[in-house]
Parts: structure tokens; C-alpha cells; sequence
């Protein structure tokens, strides 16, 4: 056979797309093939034995086996387990949340990398997000509901998930958000308007039960922002909040000897922190935290305090917080710290 190339620059261009398709294609490293794996699992329910596997990725089986352990702490970390069965072969064992989570977390750690090359399921969630954030913007602006670059980002990743698999028929379970767990706060009428938005705008109609998804993600998205004026903080923080602070100001003084129980600001930090943290413990929500291995290395003590502080939140929460929450945790604790030098030093 040969190939007449009769438009030169055409051909030029087809063959430098293919290259490029090439170099990124799903089967060219472990990496690639456990991405792929990751996001094809996570999306079908219905079980896919190893050998389809190594058919679809043009690899041995013995390489299929060896991906899948790449991804088997990433399910983990989300809750959700690889199940195997003899004859029927393998699926992902988990909660409709726990999945959305799963491949939003997916999504957010390529963004965070700044990864120019997309998946299927990434190329299909762009558009998705592009015509989405023009009513989120509006829905926001309208209920005065500020939230920083980062969280906003992570909205859209959310909402786009869940309207593509809400399109998928992949509902989640009314007994996994009850909407009367957010009924009457700020962030269920935010969610509510969002909701509206959507069905105005782009045709899609949420039961009650993702509206308060939306709205579980909105409260989850306050982060602790050192530089606010606690006097400027629009949330509510509850009686009960403060009393979980007051027994982590305990223990720090049990363990550390460092007396913050009379630090008005400190209490305040916490208590503005722990009030969307308490969210996230309690619906397995994950918060990244870019300064992680700085705060570590430079307020060793404050993550220490953080670290042991933060007992008190997995008694009361039901679940630890993850090394990145007790980051937060502990640049609190740090600019507590570094008022009392400062004082020391007046004196």
C-alpha cells in the first residue's frame, strides 16, 4: 500500500495530532494505565473481568494486575474497595458520594499540577464546568456568598461531576444527604438558587437530595483565612463549637503546657475554622492544603498542638483530620504562639 498525500500542510497536521496522541496515550506507562483504569472503574457499576482489561489497554494481564494496585489506596483514601469475583471479574465497591468525591479529587490533583493533557472524562467535564460557572458566578453574586479561587474551583468540579452523573442516572441516595440536615442555613439557600439557576439556564431538574449535596459542599468550602476580621464573619458558630474548642484548648495544656484557654482570638480562629471542618469530617469531604510540608518544617510545635488537638474532632466527628486539615489547624495555633512571644518580649 501507499499513502498519496495530496493536501501536505493537512497531513503535517494529522500526523503531529497523532504523535502527540501517542505520547499520551493510556497505555504507554503504569501511570496512564492507572488513571484510565481509575476513572473507568469509578464510572461503571457493572463488573469488567481483567482480561476485557488488557484488551482495552493493549497490555498483558500480568500489567492490568500490577495498575490496579496503584489505585487501590486512592479508592481507599475515598472510602471505596476493588471488588473481585471469580467468573464475573472486578468492580468498585462503594457509596454514590464516595465515587463523585473520588473522581473530583481526580480532577483537582490534575488542575493542582497544571497537567495539559486531559482524559476522556476530564475533555468531557470541561465544557460541562465553562457553562456552568457563568450561573454559579450569578447565584453566588445574588445570595452575597464569597467564596476564595480555590473553593470555587472545587465547586464547579463537584457540580460538574454531579450533573454528569446525574445525566448518567447516578442519583445520590436520599438516606446519604438528607436535605434536613442543611434546611434553614445560608448555604441550602445558596444551593436552592444554584439549583434554580441550573433548570432555568441549562434544562436540568435536581431532586432534593443534590441540592443538598450542592448545599453540603458549599459549607465545606470555608476555609480559615488568617488575615479576616472575626468580627466580619458572616457563619453563625455554634455554642456546641466552641465547647469542642474549649477541649481542644485542654488538651493542648495538658499536654504542652501552653495556656491559649484566655485567647479570645485564637477561640475564634478555631471556632470560624472547625465550623466547615465539622462538614467535611462528617460527609468525607477532602480539603488539600498546598502549604502542607511548609507549615510542618516551619511550626513544628503549632502541628504538634494541631496534631493532638485534633483527637478532640475525631471523638466528636466521628473520623480524624487528614495531615492537610491539621495544617490549617496549626497555623492558628501558630499565630497564638507568636502572640505570646510578642507579648513575652514586651513585658
Amino acid at each position: 500500500y501507499v499513502c498519496e498525500v495530496s493536501d501536505e500542510s493537512s497531513f503535517k497536521h494529522w500526523l503531529s495530532r497523532a504523535r502527540s496522541m501517542a505520547s499520551t496515550d493510556s497505555a504507554t506507562s503504569s501511570a496512564n494505565r492507572a488513571s484510565y483504569l481509575l476513572n473507568d472503574l469509578l464510572q461503571r457499576h457493572d463488573w469488567i473481568t481483567l482480561d476485557e482489561l488488557a484488551g482495552i489497554l493493549f497490555v498483558s494481564r500480568a500489567s492490568v494486575s500490577n495498575d490496579l494496585k496503584r489505585i487501590t489506596p486512592m479508592l481507599e483514601h475515598y472510602g471505596l474497595s476493588l471488588e473481585k469475583r471469580p467468573r464475573y471479574g472486578i468492580r468498585v465497591s462503594g457509596s454514590e458520594m464516595s465515587r463523585r468525591l473520588c473522581l473530583a479529587g481526580i480532577v483537582v490533583r490534575d488542575i493542582a499540577a497544571g497537567n495539559e493533557e486531559p482524559d476522556a472524562f476530564e475533555r468531557r467535564l470541561e465544557p460541562l464546568m465553562n457553562s456552568l460557572s457563568e450561573t454559579v458566578d450569578r447565584a453566588l453574586a445574588d445570595e452575597k456568598f464569597p467564596i476564595n479561587s480555590f473553593s470555587y474551583q472545587n465547586l464547579l468540579v463537584h457540580l460538574g461531576i454531579a450533573l454528569m452523573r446525574i445525566q448518567d442516572e447516578k442519583y445520590v441516595p436520599m438516606d446519604a444527604v438528607l436535605p434536613s440536615d442543611v434546611a434553614g442555613t445560608r448555604e441550602y439557600e445558596v444551593a436552592r438558587n444554584i439549583a434554580v439557576s441550573l433548570e432555568k439556564n441549562h434544562g436540568y431538574q435536581l431532586p432534593s437530595c443534590e441540592v443538598a449535596y450542592i448545599a453540603i459542599h458549599l459549607a465545606g468550602k470555608r476555609v480559615l483565612d488568617v488575615g479576616e476580621n472575626p468580627a466580619s464573619e458572616r457563619v453563625a458558630i455554634s455554642d456546641e463549637t466552641f465547647e469542642v474548642v474549649s477541649r481542644m484548648l485542654d488538651v493542648v495544656w495538658q499536654s504542652f503546657r501552653f495556656d491559649f484557654r484566655s485567647d479570645v482570638e485564637l477561640r475564634m480562629n478555631l471556632a470560624r475554622h472547625i465550623m466547615p471542618l465539622s462538614v467535611r469530617l462528617t460527609y468525607n469531604l477532602h480539603m488539600d492544603n498546598p502549604l502542607l510540608q511548609d507549615i510542618k518544617s516551619r511550626y513544628p510545635l503549632a502541628y504538634s498542638m494541631a496534631t493532638d488537638a485534633s483527637v478532640v474532632l475525631a471523638d466528636e466527628y466521628g473520623a480524624m483530620p487528614s495531615e492537610a486539615e491539621r495544617g490549617y489547624i496549626a497555623l492558628a495555633f501558630a499565630l497564638a504562639l507568636e502572640r505570646q512571644n510578642a507579648a513575652c518580649k514586651g513585658l
